[in-house]
């Protein structure tokens, strides 16, 4: 393979083209996302009533995700694989993020860390400790949460400039 094939099979991924999104649905988006509770802790209106369940009427509250947000590009500069994905397939780029993301389940002992694909306009996937249907159940403690946070910053430096936070899912 030539030097020029090479840096064009790694040259960067685009990011998203968002100009078929109009300016309406970029606000919804925005004000969707200004709903997520602020910290980690869940307020009760997140909080399924188990009690409720029984009732035909009742609605569990929208799943929301706590993590990390990543771009495609995030996913291939950590791949470790000998070529990149192409980017003209996305799923070819899902399926480079979940064998990522399966390197990272052992190497923090924490395998309830999976993937989904965030209502967020700056990130392409996110990747997520807790969902806010088992967050009470999942939880771990917070020396051992923070040690699976310094795990994933320290394999995914794009990381370094995030806090986790809650997500909406495009499901």
């Amino acid at each position: 393979m030539s030097p020029e094939e090479l840096e064009e099979l790694y040259a960067p991924y685009p990011p998203p083209d968002w100009s078929d999104i109009t300016e309406a649905e970029l606000a919804v988006i925005a004000k969707h996302n200004e709903g997520l509770p602020p910290t980690k802790q869940l307020p009760p209106a997140w909080h399924i009533n188990h009690d409720a369940l029984k009732y035909h009427w009742y609605r569990k509250p929208l799943v929301i995700y706590y993590g990390f947000g990543l771009g495609y590009q995030d996913w291939i500069k950590e791949h470790r694989l000998p070529t990149p994905p192409s980017a003209s397939r996305p799923s070819s780029l899902l399926h480079l993020a979940d064998r990522v993301r399966d390197r990272l389940r052992p190497r923090c002992n924490f395998y309830d860390l999976d993937l989904y694909i965030p209502l967020s306009v700056p990130y392409d996937t996110m990747l997520h400790l807790y969902d806010s249907h088992t967050f009470q159940q999942r939880e771990l403690s917070e020396d051992e949460e923070q040690d699976v946070i310094n795990i994933l910053k320290q394999e995914l430096p794009c990381l370094n400039d995030q806090e986790p936070r809650w997500f909406y899912s495009i499901d």
